[in-house]
Protein backbone atom coordinates (compact mmCIF):
# COMPACT_ATOMS: atom_id res chain seq x y z
CA UNK A 1 0.00 0.00 0.00
CA UNK A 2 2.71 2.48 1.03
CA UNK A 3 4.88 1.65 -1.93
CA UNK A 4 1.99 2.12 -4.36
CA UNK A 5 0.96 5.40 -2.78
CA UNK A 6 4.47 6.79 -2.91
CA UNK A 7 4.79 5.73 -6.55
CA UNK A 8 1.39 7.16 -7.51
CA UNK A 9 1.61 10.38 -5.48
CA UNK A 10 3.96 12.03 -7.97
CA UNK A 11 1.56 11.82 -10.96
CA UNK A 12 -1.37 12.64 -8.64
CA UNK A 13 0.31 15.82 -7.40
CA UNK A 14 1.36 16.84 -10.93
CA UNK A 15 -2.17 16.40 -12.27
CA UNK A 16 -3.71 18.21 -9.31
CA UNK A 17 -1.37 21.19 -9.59
CA UNK A 18 -2.08 21.43 -13.34
CA UNK A 19 -5.82 21.56 -12.62
CA UNK A 20 -5.75 24.10 -9.79
CA UNK A 21 -2.85 26.40 -10.67
CA UNK A 22 -5.00 29.18 -12.18
CA UNK A 23 -8.06 28.73 -9.98
CA UNK A 24 -9.22 31.13 -7.22
CA UNK A 25 -8.17 29.96 -3.77
CA UNK A 26 -11.58 28.66 -2.68
CA UNK A 27 -11.92 26.59 -5.86
CA UNK A 28 -8.31 25.48 -5.52
CA UNK A 29 -8.96 24.12 -2.04
CA UNK A 30 -12.24 22.48 -3.01
CA UNK A 31 -10.73 20.73 -6.04
CA UNK A 32 -7.69 19.62 -4.04
CA UNK A 33 -9.87 18.17 -1.26
CA UNK A 34 -12.03 16.34 -3.81
CA UNK A 35 -9.04 14.88 -5.62
CA UNK A 36 -7.39 13.79 -2.35
CA UNK A 37 -10.64 12.13 -1.27
CA UNK A 38 -10.77 10.18 -4.53
CA UNK A 39 -7.09 9.27 -4.37
CA UNK A 40 -7.32 7.94 -0.81
CA UNK A 41 -10.80 6.43 -1.41
CA UNK A 42 -12.43 8.25 1.48
CA UNK A 43 -15.38 10.64 1.76
CA UNK A 44 -13.57 12.76 4.35
CA UNK A 45 -10.71 15.13 3.55
CA UNK A 46 -10.14 18.68 4.74
CA UNK A 47 -7.40 21.29 4.55
CA UNK A 48 -6.73 23.45 7.61
CA UNK A 49 -4.42 26.47 7.56
CA UNK A 50 -2.39 27.12 10.69
CA UNK A 51 -3.47 29.98 12.93
CA UNK A 52 -0.19 31.80 12.30
CA UNK A 53 -1.02 32.00 8.58
CA UNK A 54 -4.06 34.20 9.36
CA UNK A 55 -6.06 33.19 6.34
CA UNK A 56 -9.59 34.67 6.55
CA UNK A 57 -12.03 31.89 7.41
CA UNK A 58 -14.29 32.50 4.41
CA UNK A 59 -11.34 31.82 2.09
CA UNK A 60 -10.71 28.38 3.56
CA UNK A 61 -14.27 27.09 3.13
CA UNK A 62 -13.41 25.15 -0.01
CA UNK A 63 -10.90 23.06 1.88
CA UNK A 64 -13.43 22.19 4.58
CA UNK A 65 -16.24 20.99 2.31
CA UNK A 66 -15.35 17.32 2.88
CA UNK A 67 -14.59 17.66 6.59
CA UNK A 68 -16.61 15.21 8.74
CA UNK A 69 -17.78 18.16 10.82
CA UNK A 70 -18.94 20.27 7.86
CA UNK A 71 -22.63 19.39 8.16
CA UNK A 72 -22.73 18.49 11.83
CA UNK A 73 -25.01 20.71 13.94
CA UNK A 74 -23.68 22.54 16.97
CA UNK A 75 -23.51 20.28 20.01
CA UNK A 76 -21.21 19.29 22.83
CA UNK A 77 -19.98 16.42 20.63
CA UNK A 78 -19.17 18.81 17.80
CA UNK A 79 -17.10 21.00 20.11
CA UNK A 80 -15.22 17.93 21.35
CA UNK A 81 -14.61 16.79 17.77
CA UNK A 82 -13.31 20.24 16.78
CA UNK A 83 -10.92 20.12 19.73
CA UNK A 84 -9.78 16.66 18.60
CA UNK A 85 -9.24 17.85 15.04
CA UNK A 86 -7.28 20.87 16.25
CA UNK A 87 -5.12 18.65 18.45
CA UNK A 88 -4.32 16.37 15.52
CA UNK A 89 -3.39 19.36 13.40
CA UNK A 90 -1.16 20.82 16.10
CA UNK A 91 0.63 17.50 16.55
CA UNK A 92 1.29 17.25 12.80
CA UNK A 93 2.34 20.89 12.69
CA UNK A 94 4.85 20.46 15.51
CA UNK A 95 6.38 17.28 14.14
CA UNK A 96 6.38 18.35 10.48
CA UNK A 97 5.73 14.68 9.63
CA UNK A 98 2.61 12.71 8.61
CA UNK A 99 0.65 11.72 11.69
CA UNK A 100 -1.41 8.50 11.91
CA UNK A 101 -4.60 9.28 13.79
CA UNK A 102 -5.26 6.08 15.66
CA UNK A 103 -2.04 5.79 17.70
CA UNK A 104 -2.02 9.53 18.33
CA UNK A 105 -5.59 9.59 19.62
CA UNK A 106 -5.91 6.36 21.60
CA UNK A 107 -5.96 8.29 24.87
CA UNK A 108 -8.20 11.11 23.61
CA UNK A 109 -11.63 11.00 25.21
CA UNK A 110 -13.41 12.00 22.02
CA UNK A 111 -11.78 9.59 19.58
CA UNK A 112 -14.09 6.64 20.20
CA UNK A 113 -17.20 8.78 19.73
CA UNK A 114 -15.65 10.40 16.67
CA UNK A 115 -14.98 6.96 15.13
CA UNK A 116 -18.47 5.76 15.91
CA UNK A 117 -20.20 8.88 14.62
CA UNK A 118 -18.51 8.82 11.20
CA UNK A 119 -17.65 5.12 10.91
CA UNK A 120 -13.92 5.87 10.86
CA UNK A 121 -11.17 3.32 11.41
CA UNK A 122 -8.05 5.41 10.93
CA UNK A 123 -6.65 8.43 9.16
CA UNK A 124 -3.70 10.66 8.49
CA UNK A 125 -2.69 14.28 8.93
CA UNK A 126 -0.13 15.50 6.37
CA UNK A 127 1.58 18.84 7.09
CA UNK A 128 2.15 21.16 4.14
CA UNK A 129 5.35 23.14 4.38
CA UNK A 130 6.92 26.09 2.63
CA UNK A 131 10.53 27.05 3.32
CA UNK A 132 10.57 24.53 6.20
CA UNK A 133 7.54 26.06 7.94
CA UNK A 134 4.20 24.29 8.26
CA UNK A 135 1.39 26.52 6.96
CA UNK A 136 -1.44 23.98 6.58
CA UNK A 137 -2.42 20.42 7.40
CA UNK A 138 -4.37 18.00 5.21
CA UNK A 139 -6.57 15.71 7.33
CA UNK A 140 -7.58 12.44 5.68
CA UNK A 141 -10.10 10.29 7.58
CA UNK A 142 -10.50 6.66 6.50
CA UNK A 143 -13.32 4.18 6.93
CA UNK A 144 -10.91 1.25 6.58
CA UNK A 145 -7.90 0.43 8.75
CA UNK A 146 -4.80 1.58 6.86
CA UNK A 147 -1.22 2.13 7.83
CA UNK A 148 0.23 5.15 6.08
CA UNK A 149 3.07 5.70 8.51
CA UNK A 150 5.83 5.55 5.90
CA UNK A 151 4.23 7.99 3.46
CA UNK A 152 6.86 10.30 2.02
CA UNK A 153 5.74 13.88 2.78
CA UNK A 154 8.13 15.29 0.14
CA UNK A 155 5.98 13.77 -2.60
CA UNK A 156 3.25 16.27 -1.85
CA UNK A 157 5.60 19.28 -1.67
CA UNK A 158 4.65 20.70 -5.08
CA UNK A 159 1.00 20.75 -4.07
CA UNK A 160 1.92 22.54 -0.86
CA UNK A 161 3.92 25.18 -2.73
CA UNK A 162 0.99 25.80 -5.07
CA UNK A 163 -1.50 26.20 -2.23
CA UNK A 164 0.90 28.39 -0.27
CA UNK A 165 1.40 30.79 -3.16
CA UNK A 166 -2.34 31.15 -3.78
CA UNK A 167 -3.18 31.54 -0.10
CA UNK A 168 -0.42 34.08 0.49
CA UNK A 169 -1.67 36.13 -2.46
CA UNK A 170 -5.19 36.12 -1.02
CA UNK A 171 -3.93 37.21 2.40
CA UNK A 172 -2.03 40.11 0.84
CA UNK A 173 -5.00 41.13 -1.30
CA UNK A 174 -7.27 41.02 1.74
CA UNK A 175 -4.79 43.17 3.64
CA UNK A 176 -4.75 45.72 0.81
CA UNK A 177 -8.54 45.70 0.61
CA UNK A 178 -8.79 46.35 4.33
CA UNK A 179 -6.32 49.21 3.97
CA UNK A 180 -8.39 50.60 1.10
CA UNK A 181 -11.42 50.58 3.39
CA UNK A 182 -9.48 52.71 5.87
CA UNK A 183 -8.25 55.01 3.09
CA UNK A 184 -11.80 55.48 1.78
CA UNK A 185 -13.15 56.20 5.26
CA UNK A 186 -10.33 58.69 5.88
CA UNK A 187 -10.91 60.44 2.53
CA UNK A 188 -14.66 60.73 3.09
CA UNK A 189 -14.11 62.10 6.59
CA UNK A 190 -12.02 64.90 5.12
CA UNK A 191 -14.55 65.42 2.34
CA UNK A 192 -17.37 65.76 4.86
CA UNK A 193 -15.96 69.13 5.94
CA UNK A 194 -16.88 70.56 2.52
CA UNK A 195 -20.64 70.33 2.14
CA UNK A 196 -20.44 71.04 -1.60
CA UNK A 197 -18.20 68.13 -2.58
CA UNK A 198 -20.11 65.03 -1.48
CA UNK A 199 -19.00 62.08 -3.62
CA UNK A 200 -16.12 64.10 -5.10
CA UNK A 201 -13.35 61.64 -4.20
CA UNK A 202 -15.32 58.69 -5.60
CA UNK A 203 -15.96 60.48 -8.88
CA UNK A 204 -12.36 61.68 -9.20
CA UNK A 205 -11.24 58.10 -8.54
CA UNK A 206 -13.56 56.79 -11.27
CA UNK A 207 -12.44 59.39 -13.82
CA UNK A 208 -8.78 58.75 -13.01
CA UNK A 209 -9.30 55.01 -13.47
CA UNK A 210 -10.84 55.68 -16.89
CA UNK A 211 -7.67 57.46 -17.95
CA UNK A 212 -5.46 54.79 -16.39
CA UNK A 213 -7.34 52.03 -18.20
CA UNK A 214 -7.08 54.01 -21.44
CA UNK A 215 -3.32 54.17 -20.99
CA UNK A 216 -3.09 50.44 -20.26
CA UNK A 217 -1.61 50.89 -16.79
CA UNK A 218 -0.81 47.76 -14.79
CA UNK A 219 -3.04 46.58 -11.93
CA UNK A 220 -0.52 47.85 -9.40
CA UNK A 221 -0.36 51.26 -11.10
CA UNK A 222 -4.15 51.42 -11.18
CA UNK A 223 -4.32 50.57 -7.49
CA UNK A 224 -1.88 53.37 -6.65
CA UNK A 225 -3.83 55.73 -8.91
CA UNK A 226 -7.10 54.92 -7.20
CA UNK A 227 -5.61 55.57 -3.78
CA UNK A 228 -4.06 58.78 -5.00
CA UNK A 229 -7.43 59.99 -6.30
CA UNK A 230 -9.14 59.09 -3.04
CA UNK A 231 -6.53 60.96 -1.00
CA UNK A 232 -5.83 63.91 -3.31
CA UNK A 233 -7.62 66.45 -1.09
CA UNK A 234 -6.52 65.04 2.26
CA UNK A 235 -4.49 68.20 2.96
CA UNK A 236 -7.75 70.16 3.18
CA UNK A 237 -7.97 68.87 6.74
CA UNK A 238 -5.84 71.95 7.52
CA UNK A 239 -8.07 74.41 5.63
CA UNK A 240 -10.80 76.14 7.70
CA UNK A 241 -14.36 75.06 6.83
CA UNK A 242 -15.31 78.73 6.54
CA UNK A 243 -13.03 78.97 3.51
CA UNK A 244 -14.01 75.60 2.03
CA UNK A 245 -17.70 76.49 2.21
CA UNK A 246 -17.52 80.19 1.40
CA UNK A 247 -20.32 81.28 -0.92
CA UNK A 248 -18.52 83.67 -3.19
CA UNK A 249 -15.06 84.40 -4.54
CA UNK A 250 -12.10 83.80 -2.25
CA UNK A 251 -9.83 86.66 -1.31
CA UNK A 252 -6.17 86.47 -2.26
CA UNK A 253 -5.24 85.45 1.29
CA UNK A 254 -7.97 82.80 1.40
CA UNK A 255 -6.83 81.35 -1.93
CA UNK A 256 -3.27 81.15 -0.61
CA UNK A 257 -4.58 79.17 2.37
CA UNK A 258 -6.37 76.72 0.05
CA UNK A 259 -3.21 76.34 -2.00
CA UNK A 260 -1.34 75.04 1.05
CA UNK A 261 -3.31 71.80 1.09
CA UNK A 262 -0.76 69.78 -0.96
CA UNK A 263 1.96 70.90 1.48
CA UNK A 264 -0.24 69.91 4.43
CA UNK A 265 -0.64 66.47 2.82
CA UNK A 266 3.14 66.29 2.44
CA UNK A 267 3.51 66.81 6.19
CA UNK A 268 0.83 64.22 6.95
CA UNK A 269 2.63 61.55 4.92
CA UNK A 270 6.25 62.57 5.54
CA UNK A 271 7.03 59.55 7.75
CA UNK A 272 5.10 56.97 5.72
CA UNK A 273 7.19 53.95 4.69
CA UNK A 274 4.43 51.67 3.37
CA UNK A 275 5.02 51.15 -0.41
CA UNK A 276 1.27 50.90 -0.91
CA UNK A 277 0.88 54.50 0.25
CA UNK A 278 4.16 55.91 -1.05
CA UNK A 279 3.09 54.82 -4.53
CA UNK A 280 -0.05 56.98 -4.23
CA UNK A 281 1.56 60.24 -3.10
CA UNK A 282 2.50 61.79 -6.46
CA UNK A 283 -1.12 62.55 -7.24
CA UNK A 284 -1.72 63.88 -3.74
CA UNK A 285 1.24 66.29 -3.77
CA UNK A 286 1.32 67.47 -7.38
CA UNK A 287 -2.24 67.40 -8.80
CA UNK A 288 -2.41 71.23 -8.81
CA UNK A 289 0.76 71.64 -10.86
CA UNK A 290 0.17 72.86 -14.43
CA UNK A 291 1.75 71.79 -17.72
CA UNK A 292 2.76 75.44 -18.36
CA UNK A 293 4.52 75.70 -14.98
CA UNK A 294 2.00 78.12 -13.44
CA UNK A 295 0.56 75.67 -10.93
CA UNK A 296 1.24 75.13 -7.24
CA UNK A 297 2.86 74.37 -4.84
CA UNK A 298 6.19 73.86 -6.68
CA UNK A 299 5.65 75.30 -10.15
CA UNK A 300 6.60 72.06 -11.92
CA UNK A 301 6.28 72.05 -15.71
CA UNK A 302 5.45 69.51 -18.42
CA UNK A 303 6.60 65.94 -17.81
CA UNK A 304 8.43 67.01 -14.67
CA UNK A 305 4.95 66.60 -13.18
CA UNK A 306 4.50 62.87 -12.36
CA UNK A 307 2.07 60.97 -14.62
CA UNK A 308 -0.16 60.07 -11.69
CA UNK A 309 -0.56 63.76 -10.78
CA UNK A 310 -1.32 64.74 -14.40
CA UNK A 311 -4.09 62.11 -14.46
CA UNK A 312 -5.61 63.17 -11.12
CA UNK A 313 -5.49 66.82 -12.27
CA UNK A 314 -7.77 66.05 -15.23
CA UNK A 315 -10.16 63.95 -13.13
CA UNK A 316 -10.28 66.63 -10.42
CA UNK A 317 -10.83 69.45 -12.91
CA UNK A 318 -13.60 67.62 -14.74
CA UNK A 319 -15.48 66.85 -11.54
CA UNK A 320 -15.07 70.44 -10.34
CA UNK A 321 -16.61 71.67 -13.61
CA UNK A 322 -19.55 69.27 -13.53
CA UNK A 323 -20.39 69.67 -9.81
CA UNK A 324 -22.16 72.42 -7.89
CA UNK A 325 -19.69 74.64 -6.07
CA UNK A 326 -20.27 77.38 -3.47
CA UNK A 327 -19.39 80.07 -6.04
CA UNK A 328 -21.27 78.66 -9.09
CA UNK A 329 -23.65 75.92 -10.27
CA UNK A 330 -22.41 72.94 -12.24
CA UNK A 331 -21.43 73.40 -15.86
CA UNK A 332 -23.24 71.34 -18.53
CA UNK A 333 -21.34 68.28 -19.71
CA UNK A 334 -20.73 69.47 -23.27
CA UNK A 335 -19.33 72.78 -22.09
CA UNK A 336 -17.16 71.04 -19.48
CA UNK A 337 -15.64 68.85 -22.19
CA UNK A 338 -14.99 71.96 -24.30
CA UNK A 339 -13.19 73.59 -21.35
CA UNK A 340 -10.98 70.52 -20.94
CA UNK A 341 -10.07 70.82 -24.60
CA UNK A 342 -9.26 74.51 -24.12
CA UNK A 343 -6.92 73.63 -21.21
CA UNK A 344 -4.85 71.17 -23.25
CA UNK A 345 -1.19 72.05 -23.21
CA UNK A 346 -1.56 74.86 -20.67
CA UNK A 347 -3.20 73.60 -17.48
CA UNK A 348 -3.62 69.97 -18.48
CA UNK A 349 -1.60 67.29 -20.31
CA UNK A 350 -2.87 67.31 -23.94
CA UNK A 351 -2.37 63.57 -24.54
CA UNK A 352 -4.12 62.57 -21.33
CA UNK A 353 -7.04 64.90 -22.03
CA UNK A 354 -7.46 63.12 -25.36
CA UNK A 355 -7.45 59.72 -23.61
CA UNK A 356 -10.09 60.95 -21.15
CA UNK A 357 -12.31 62.44 -23.88
CA UNK A 358 -12.12 59.15 -25.80
CA UNK A 359 -13.09 57.27 -22.63
CA UNK A 360 -16.06 59.58 -22.02
CA UNK A 361 -17.19 59.19 -25.63
CA UNK A 362 -17.21 55.38 -25.26
CA UNK A 363 -19.39 55.43 -22.14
Amino acid sequence: MIERLNQDLGPFVTETVAEIVNAPLEDMLRITAERISRFFATPYTCIHFTKSFRLPKYLSRGGLAHCPLAGMPDSSHREAFIALEEELGELAEKSGQPLIHRPATLNHAGWGEFQKRFNLRSGLSIPLTYQNEVFAVIDIYHTEPVNLGELNPLAIGALGACLYGAAKKEVLIKSLQERDDVIEAFARTIEAADRYTGGHVDRVSRFAQMIGNGLGLSQEELRHLRRSALLHDVGKVGVPESILNKEGPLTTDERLVVETHPLIAQKIFKDVSDPGLIGALDGVLYHHERIDGRGYPFGLKGEAIPLQARIVAIADTFDALTSDRPYRPRIPLERALEILNECRGTQLDARLVEVFLDSVARE
